[in-house]
């Protein structure tokens, strides 16, 4: 009994050693919930609109375009100084949160898949720094698959409902009575 006390115990020791394992894994599988839940908004919202094939081969060039982000980031840190990399990095914070709300509120297929392309091809530029970014805190790579296992299953974690409740938040707030279109299509 005290063998299997000593290993849960030395299981649960934070110690320096870990934390940056702790912080990297927290980093990813927040970038991961926000990734998902962007994409399940996407879909979502895509599906009221059109029929079931649309909405899958849109969903194929969105996540196709993410990886055209997430390769393009290599170029951005090699050619970008700090302090543009800061102020990219807000530009891009603020660009996504205005191609979420104009998904939200579209109504135009069109115009929702391309602010769709655009949004996603920002959030894997910033999944590529994300990962980038946590790789370098852990110290070596002894616990590289675990660690992004265990961030990926975080963010995983209720994405979809998430995103489903912001979809309605966003849907009642409307003056236009959106909510009532789309449930009656």
């Amino acid at each position: 009994m005290n063998t299997i006390l000593t290993k849960i115990t030395q299981g649960v020791n934070l110690n320096k050693e870990r934390t940056p394992y702790i912080y990297a894994v927290a980093l990813m599988g927040l970038f991961t919930f926000l990734f998902l839940g962007a994409e399940y908004l996407f879909v979502d919202v895509l599906s009221h609109i059109v029929s079931e094939d649309r909405t899958v081969l849109a969903q194929n060039y969105a996540l196709g375009i993410s990886a055209a982000g997430f390769a393009l980031y290599p170029l951005f840190n090699r050619f970008c100084k700090d302090r543009l990399k800061a102020v990219c990095s807000v530009i891009i914070g603020f660009l996504s949160v205005l191609c979420l709300v104009f998904i939200c509120s579209g109504t135009a297929y069109t115009a929702i898949f391309a602010t769709g392309l655009v949004l996603f091809l920002l959030l894997g530029l910033v999944g590529s720094g994300v990962f980038y970014v946590s790789m370098r805190m852990m110290k070596t790579d002894k616990y590289l698959a675990r660690s992004v296992g265990i961030s990926y299953a975080l963010g995983m974690k209720d994405s979809r409902t998430t995103s489903t409740q912001l979809l309605g938040l966003l849907q009642h707030s409307e003056p236009t009575g959106r909510l009532r279109r789309t449930a009656a299509v």
